[in-house]
């Protein structure tokens, strides 16, 4: 009784905000619980990025972790490992990113699905701007180990951040089309594993640090909700299709679609000759008892 009598008065003295919050968690419109939820999200991984800024700024414990695992990856690494995780790396380069954008746009406005092309272009050159600008406003150098040769600065990772905004909003894209939950968790399962394996390969080809790492998986996920967002937004004013992406697609179709950018990024590796430096050839041994004396502001 107590509880419902506390619930009428805060109705009573604040029915604006009574109804705000109401609306806020009300689950049969977008506007509601499921909006709510992405701000939130959001909000959280924004919270998140920042305090890895300031943890790499002030030089705290994750800043000696980076340094230690890029020595320990540079001890132990086998050179058996560096050839596969090139050809992984590739997946975030430009001349590998760009075709296949274009190609998913061309595909989008033949389906004439127009509000998910706009949705794929802010989370892809949106989250590639913001690391850009994140880049020169930091310069962190990159580790001294890398075993390929690159001209920008570490944090963070652009790989990172085009693996979760743009294969992301791709797996998004599937995720709506599938009607099976066994497809989806596969789906989901998949662009997850290929999201790590890209931001692993930064690690072990030790061209990025490890909070490089997770900076960008960060940008990448503050731009891919904003783009479901959007997306989910112009559905709900029905400006966005929400029919599957291949109903009606002949199977011979889809199969050639899903071909073409696979064809595309074979013939790149086997082409593409990224130019490798000589790792030292007696690397020191990790260790976490003195911070690295040639860490500089990030």
């Amino acid at each position: 009784m107590l509880q419902h009598s506390v619930i009428r008065r805060w109705r009573q003295r604040f029915p604006r905000a009574d109804a705000f919050i109401r609306a806020r968690l009300d689950r049969s419109h977008f506007a509601g619980l499921p909006l709510t939820s992405l701000a939130l999200a959001f909000l959280y991984v924004v919270a998140l990025f920042a305090g890895t800024v300031e943890d790499v700024i002030t030089a705290d414990p994750i800043v000696l972790f980076d340094h230690f695992l890029a020595d320990w990856i540079a001890h132990n690494r086998s050179l058996s490992l560096i050839t596969p995780f090139i050809w992984i790396t590739s997946l975030g380069v430009v001349q590998v990113v760009a075709p296949l954008l274009l190609y998913c746009l061309i595909l989008l406005g033949w389906l004439k699905r127009y509000a998910l092309m706009l949705a794929l272009l802010l989370s892809t050159l949106g989250a590639s701007a913001f690391t850009l600008m994140s880049k020169l406003a930091f310069q962190r150098p990159r580790p001294e180990q890398a075993v390929l040769q690159e001209h920008s600065f570490s944090f963070p990772s652009g790989h990172a951040t085009i693996a979760v905004a743009f294969y992301g909003f791709l797996a998004y894209l599937l995720l709506r089309s599938a009607r099976r939950w066994k497809t989806r968790v596969r789906i989901l399962a998949g662009a997850l594993l290929l999201i790590m394996l890209i931001g692993a390969s930064r690690i072990i080809l030790d061209v990025h640090y490890f909070s490089d790492v997770w900076a960008g998986y960060l940008v990448g996920a503050m731009w891919l909700i904003v783009a479901i967002s959007l997306s989910e937004w112009l559905a709900a004013k029905g400006q966005n299709d929400r029919q599957p992406l291949i109903s009606g697609v002949r199977p011979q179709h889809l199969l050639a679609c899903g071909l073409i950018p696979l064809a595309w990024i074979i013939v790149f590796n086997l082409s593409w000759r990224p130019i490798r430096l000589t790792p030292p050839e007696n690397p020191s041994a990790p260790t976490f008892e003195t911070a690295p004396a040639t860490d500089r502001r990030p």
